[in-house]
């Protein structure tokens, strides 16, 4: 028996615009199967074969019951939306469509005109929606089988979900010795303030993606003002291009340089983060300067730093470009984020005729994610670059008063930016 028909008639009169995406959905791309208890779509079973109304009461857990308001990402069998409304004191319901197709499926499969016709419930097209709101849940699955338009969303859903696991690895009693063991330095060395404005109003970033190789001719020979991360510097320093600045921040950062490297880079300054190698700190050459992010990991050490903070959400390429910010850079050329396995590799090489050589190439070799770039194709990823990439798009969209800038169509497509091209 088809519910179809009794589902989106009221569909069609509560939401017309979701109602068209269904009528106009092709459904081909999902194979279907029932299962006891639940469907299986595109071999991957929506809910529990068990017991989905135990799975929904979990993922509902997440939303404190003194709630008024959740958002609900994925429909999964109706479950989630029937057992939210048993909660009272949830007056609005919002739950996202992550897949046109799953969605039909569902409203084909069973009885939803219960929870449909609930006043507290808002259904919401994923292209109308395009943030996590707390408090939230997700369906698991959904979140698997999500259109490939609504990947930005999904990701982002994706680094909520993941975010305590994160912030417990920044708490880790070798990440506290660290900062401990640096404050030294920061007694002796400057903080972020005491760096002079830049002349330039256009500052590039070197990361370390692949496409950096891409202009390290035109760098060479344009020396304009350039802030590196530190992954980038090898590359750089092979093709005599010295970076202005270099930012790091990771415990492993000694990694990065070798003896050579220290002494070429006499001329540019280091910018680092409490948490970075001791032994960076300690062979640097030039001049040195000290900031730190509003994370966890600084929380019992404000008072010890004085020092204006730069956004940082994982990745040493947000503090770089923050940088660039803070110093008054107007336009930021973003060169080699890439946040993507451009070119079947993990990082730039140092010399064009190299191997990459990274503790990656595994991790490139089988990777399963993916972003799209900006030629609109699928390139392969990993699910910490994605988190990257999403929270740099975040920043990218509240400091709308700079001019992004990306240097390649290769890499990861970045909301926001718009294509640089060497003049």
């Amino acid at each position: 028996m088809s519910f179809l028909q009794s589902n989106l008639d009221i569909v069609k009169a509560r939401w017309p615009k979701l109602y068209q995406a269904i009528e106009s959905a092709d459904l081909s791309a999902l194979t279907v199967e029932s299962e006891q208890n639940t469907l299986i779509i595109n071999n991957i079973q929506l809910t529990t074969n068990y017991d989905h109304a135990h799975e929904a009461a979990l993922q509902l857990s997440r939303i404190p019951t003194t709630a008024e308001s959740a958002f609900i990402y994925g429909t999964g069998l109706g479950d989630t939306a029937r057992l939210a409304l048993r909660n009272k004191n949830l007056k609005n319901i919002h739950i996202i469509v992550l897949n046109i197709g799953v969605f039909a499926h569902v409203m084909n499969a069973l009885d939803h005109t219960d929870w449909l016709n609930a006043k507290e419930i808002t259904l919401h097209h994923y292209n109308d929606i395009n943030e996590v709101y707390a408090p939230f849940c997700a369906n698991p699955a959904e979140l698997t089988l999500a259109s490939d338009e609504c990947a930005t969303l999904k990701d982002r859903i994706l680094l909520e979900l993941n975010q305590s696991y994160i912030e417990s690895k920044q708490a880790l009693p070798q990440v506290a010795k660290t900062i401990e063991n640096n404050l030294s330095f920061i007694n002796s060395d400057k903080s972020i303030a005491a760096l002079p404005k830049s002349k330039s109003d256009i500052i590039y970033i070197a990361a370390a993606g692949p496409t950096l190789e891409n202009h390290l001719s035109w760098l060479a020979e344009n020396k304009p003002f350039i802030i590196a991360v530190d992954a980038s510097v090898k590359t750089l320093l092979a093709h005599r291009i010295t970076p202005d600045i270099v930012v790091s921040i990771d415990a492993l950062a000694h990694n990065m340089f070798n003896q050579d490297d220290y002494n070429k880079l006499a001329a540019a300054a280091l910018v680092y983060f409490p948490s970075i190698s001791t032994h960076v700190v300690e062979q640097w050459q030039g001049k040195r300067y000290f900031s730190y992010s509003n994370t966890p990991m600084y929380q019992a050490y404000k008072s010890q730093i004085n020092s204006p903070t730069l956004f940082s959400a994982g990745s040493v390429i947000h503090p770089a470009i923050d940088l660039a910010a803070f110093i008054g850079g107007k336009s930021i050329v973003l060169l080699g984020a890439d946040f993507a396995f451009t070119k079947n590799k993990s990082h730039a090489n140092p010399e064009k005729s190299a191997e990459s050589k990274t503790p990656l190439n595994f991790a490139v070799e089988f990777a399963n994610d993916w972003v799209f770039n900006g030629h609109g194709e699928k390139v392969a990823t990993m699910p910490n670059l994605k988190g990257y990439l999403r929270d740099l798009e975040r920043y990218i969209d509240a400091n709308s008063q700079i001019k992004f800038l990306n240097g390649s169509l290769e890499g990861a497509q970045i909301a926001g930016t718009s294509l640089w091209q060497a003049k």
